[in-house]
């Protein structure tokens, strides 16, 4: 309980107790304190003496009260000023543990859209013709006595359009074209097959021979369901692949993607990619070429949701 308070308390019990002229001497008195008047008024002479004493004390609780209400009433302004400054530095503790947090987030954010691409650990990226030919010597079994010779078929691939269909679904159009020399097999069959598509739609647009091979090309619109990863999203990255293996693929022939055919293989440069595809809410960001032990060929497109 404040002090001001008791004081109060104890003022309205003596003034109760004075007499109707010394309460009327001491409202004198409360009106000579408040405009700065002389010392006592003039009736005060003509009380009783218990009267001059009672109305001595309460002047004195008056005087007692207007200290006690001073000094509390600095005591909340200090108590306000105290209460302010901590306002104004839980606000710049607030400000600045944002900032550190939006600091992270940014740096999350710029972590995810200049990650390098990650594809299948099964897979081996391809930039070069010669990383090409080094790979296929690698891991390609070694020709033996009596079995037929492993057959490479240069084979490109060229996206015009991406459609999300869902989540995980995903349909790709765009050409597939192959280049047989003409000392292979005649009894060798000429195609692919996407082995991981929904289905698959192509047609042949044509067939011309150039120098000593024959170049055969097709049109294809295949539904894909891929694997993508969601657990990181806004800030995910996804990759859409198309995996080719030959229409013959019992036989020892294996895919080589016709790197030659394109005008740059810088992943950034989009190989192999319209320049006019649109895709919406995504950020085409790569396109490359890897290689499988399986004999198989991918073409991915990482893209940044």
């Amino acid at each position: 309980m404040r002090h001001s308070t008791l004081i109060r308390a104890e003022l309205e019990d003596a003034v109760a107790t004075l007499t109707p002229a010394a309460r009327a001497v001491f409202e004198d008195i409360k009106r000579m304190d408040e405009d700065a008047g002389s010392e006592l008024p003039e009736g005060f002479d003509a009380l009783t003496p218990p009267e001059r004493t009672s109305v001595i004390g309460a002047a004195k609780l008056l005087d007692e009260l207007a200290k006690a209400e001073e000094a509390e009433e600095a005591d909340d302004l200090k108590r306000s000023e105290d209460i302010s400054r901590l306002r104004r530095r839980l606000r710049i503790v607030s400000a600045l543990i944002s900032l550190a947090f939006l600091i992270v987030l940014c740096g999350m954010w710029v972590g995810v859209y200049t990650a390098p691409p990650t594809p299948d650990p099964a897979d081996t990226l391809v930039t070069t013709p010669d990383e090409v030919t080094r790979y296929l010597e690698a891991y390609v079994p070694a020709h033996e006595s009596g079995d037929e010779p492993p057959v490479f078929i240069p084979t490109g691939l060229y996206i015009e359009s991406v459609q999300f269909k869902g989540p995980y679904d995903v349909l790709v159009s765009g050409y597939i074209w192959q280049r047989y020399a003409d000392d292979l097999p005649q009894d060798l069959d000429k195609g692919f097959v996407m082995p991981e598509a929904q289905y698959v739609r192509f047609s042949e647009v044509y067939q011309t021979q150039q120098g000593n091979e024959e170049l055969i090309g097709w049109t294809f619109q295949a539904m894909l369901r891929e694997q993508f990863d969601y657990h990181r999203y806004p800030l995910g990255r996804q990759q859409i692949w198309l995996q080719l293996w030959h229409k013959d693929f019992e036989r020892n022939v294996y895919l080589a993607p016709d790197l030659e055919a394109y005008t740059s293989l810088a992943p950034a440069t989009l190989p192999g990619m319209d320049s006019d595809l649109v895709l919406e809410n995504w950020d085409i960001q790569q396109s490359f070429s890897a290689i499988a032990p399986t004999a198989t060929m991918r073409i991915l497109a990482s893209r940044a949701t």
